[in-house]
């Protein structure tokens, strides 16, 4: 009834609806673009754990409180977990720190995951 390349196809449709995706807010250094590119595709799209609820771009505002409203009533809310994804600088990113603090004020839930580029650094000290 169906070739075998749709059987795939099926079985993932099927598998999607027992399982809702999670909302998840991924916060990162943008200098580490390429690899939260490749780990969004990887754990939204090819697995499809969960939908991206991330910014899509900086809130163009010099107000901390505003910038700090924004990111917890548009991005944070309705999402149950924040992912950050750590590259060398992240801990120097005001963004990062605001959106952790966001987090944590929704008593949501926070995974902080090393890069892969990060590692051969931390571990050569």
């Amino acid at each position: 009834m169906y070739p075998n390349n749709s059987y795939q196809s099926l079985l993932s449709q099927l598998t999607a609806n027992l399982q809702p995706k999670r909302r998840v807010f991924v916060s990162y250094h943008h200098q580490d673009q390429t690899a939260v590119d490749s780990f969004r595709d990887t754990f939204s799209n090819v697995y499809e754990v969960f939908s991206d609820s991330s910014l899509d771009r900086l809130i163009d505002s010099n107000d901390t409180d505003y910038v700090n409203r924004t990111i917890s009533e548009n991005y944070i809310t309705g999402t149950s977990i924040t992912i950050v994804l750590c590259g060398l600088d992240t801990w120097k990113r005001k963004y990062v720190d605001w959106e952790i603090h966001s987090t944590l004020d929704r008593n949501h839930a926070l995974l902080g995951v090393v890069l892969p580029h990060v590692v051969p650094v931390l571990r050569n000290g």
